[in-house]
């Protein structure tokens, strides 16, 4: 699997890559990855992450019951738009 951060909904940076790991196998287990330092200080306002291949059981879909995202949340100045123009 893959887990990548977008400032824009369009264009998408990889944060970390997964393959051929055995740490979720058993029913119930939980891991920590790190993701890819290149991005550090960057904030991404949208995260995807997307099976690439079978899961441990051979199947195509990702049994995902939980999902935890550590880091620093940036407050974005929002301009509303000018109603006199």
């Amino acid at each position: 699997w893959t887990l990548e951060g977008s400032e824009d909904g369009t264009t998408w940076c990889l944060l970390s890559m997964v393959q051929n790991d055995s740490s979720l196998n058993q029913t119930g287990a939980t891991h920590t990855w790190a993701t890819n330092q290149l991005f550090a200080g960057v904030y991404f306002r949208y995260l995807r992450l997307t099976q690439r291949g079978p899961n441990s059981n051979n199947h195509h879909y990702l049994a995902l019951s939980g999902f935890e995202v550590h880091g620093a949340l940036a407050r974005v100045a929002v301009t509303a738009p000018d109603v006199n123009t």
